[in-house]
């Protein structure tokens, strides 16, 4: 078997992530990222955390009601404040 090395700050980050995601280790948790990340035929469904799918369902509840910004409006902001 192979091993990784790591700097002290990274794994510490790594293991906390492993434990948020439920991984049984810092192994296990980087083991699967570079599993998704090699693998060329990618299935992107574990990135729709339910976190994010309720982000996604409030920003499509916010588009049907009219609350969005055209593309123009938001160039124009922009434009705006680099002009400040």
């Amino acid at each position: 078997m192979n091993e990784i090395h790591l700097t002290d700050n990274l794994y510490q980050q790594a293991r906390q992530r492993a434990v948020d995601l439920g991984f049984n280790g810092v192994d296990d948790y980087v083991a699967d990222m570079l599993r998704h990340d090699l693998d060329e035929t990618e299935n992107f469904d574990r990135l729709f955390t339910p976190e994010r799918m309720a982000h996604i369902e409030q920003a499509r509840k916010q588009a049907d009601a009219g609350q969005v910004y055209t593309s123009e409006q938001v160039w124009e902001h922009f434009e705006r404040k680099r002009d400040a």
